[in-house]
């Protein structure tokens, strides 16, 4: 269920930023919300490829409009497309009644 919900919002973000995000873009960030990383900065090329997956302290990424700040609020210099942070709350009831099954 967790997996149907990053990719979901994946989809999201692809779409509504026309990004390419590879199947093994996708894998990586999977295995990284795995291991409690739940924002992400996605580097793309000209062809808005997703090329590197950055993990980012999920306490310290801020928004304002339509930038970012990786360090809690003091910079604000990166776009809305190259900024992925997930809702941790959804995603841990999602392993929750994962756990309560």
């Amino acid at each position: 269920m967790i997996e149907v919900f990053i990719k979901a919002e994946l989809n999201y973000h692809k779409v509504r930023y026309n990004l390419i995000i590879s199947d093994e873009k996708t894998s990586e960030i999977i295995k990284y919300i795995k291991e409690g990383v739940y924002a992400f900065q996605l580097i793309y090329n000209e062809n808005q490829e997703v090329i590197l997956v950055k993990p980012l302290d999920w306490t310290k990424v801020r928004s304002t409009l339509d930038c970012w700040s990786y360090d809690g609020g003091k910079n604000f210099k990166y776009s809305s497309i190259e900024t992925l942070k997930l809702d941790i709350q959804k995603i841990r009831e999602l392993k929750l009644d994962k756990i309560l099954e």
